[in-house]
């Protein structure tokens, strides 16, 4: 199998990102000839991406590699290490956790993406995953960090000292949804990283395959709100 991940950094992609934080291809009768930093792969496709990083999964070959050390801002791929640390964190995915003024404040003002729940609604923590994965829900990323680690900032910390352990060493996180803010960039290398170290968690694998989802029912959405991935639609 080869992953290609491909990231072009425009207000539109950075809205129709997968919530689970990545552009993503996965190819698996695709041959290519392995090609140097900034060299195009003898039958490559052609692509509008600045910065691509192209792995045999198998044997972790680099295939093709372009301006995978520039530092990038990563959007909504951001909300990879935000899905992670919350699986990890929270083995009870059926708990609840109430949406809070400071969960939902300055999201409207930021234009950012979110699920649909209002201040009050009382999602599960499985909800909350499916709404960050598939509806890059800002709201569902705060709820997240709050409830692990008591606020915002804290979790940011937590986030960035498992980006230095996971060795992603070019990478700096100032929030946990991914709205853009000048010191907060990674590289396509160092997403790569964070990607094969998710992926290697069998939950994880589940949100990012899942293709439509129904929260259950709270306040707001008696009938539970719908969700649909950006990427599979």
């Amino acid at each position: 199998m080869i992953t290609v991940y491909l990231k072009r950094y425009n207000t539109y992609m950075q809205k129709k990102i997968l919530a689970a934080g990545i552009s993503l291809l996965t190819i698996c009768s695709l041959t290519l000839t392995a090609a140097a930093e900034n060299k195009h792969p003898d039958n490559a496709p052609d692509i509008a991406s600045e910065y691509v990083y192209l792995v045999d999964t198998g044997n972790g070959q680099v295939i093709w590699s372009l301006n995978s050390e520039d530092r990038m801002y990563p959007a909504s791929m951001t909300k990879l290490m935000t899905e992670i640390l919350a699986i990890e964190a929270l083995s009870d995915k059926d708990e609840r956790i109430m949406i809070t003024p400071e969960m939902a404040a300055g999201l409207f003002e930021a234009n950012a993406s979110v699920a649909g729940y209002q201040i009050g609604d009382e999602p599960t923590v499985r909800d909350l995953l499916y709404g960050t994965a598939l509806a890059s829900g800002a709201e569902c990323v705060n709820a997240l960090a709050i409830r692990i680690d008591g606020s915002v900032p804290a979790f940011v910390d937590h986030m960035n000292r498992k980006a230095e352990e996971l060795g992603m060493h070019d990478t700096h996180f100032v929030n946990p949804t991914g709205l853009h803010d000048g010191d907060h960039y990674s590289t396509c290398r160092d997403i790569e990283t964070l990607f094969s170290y998710c992926y290697q968690n069998e939950f994880f694998r589940e949100l990012l395959g899942k293709r439509t989802y129904l929260s259950t029912p709270v306040a707001s959405n008696p009938n539970g709100i719908p969700m649909e991935s950006t990427v599979w639609s």
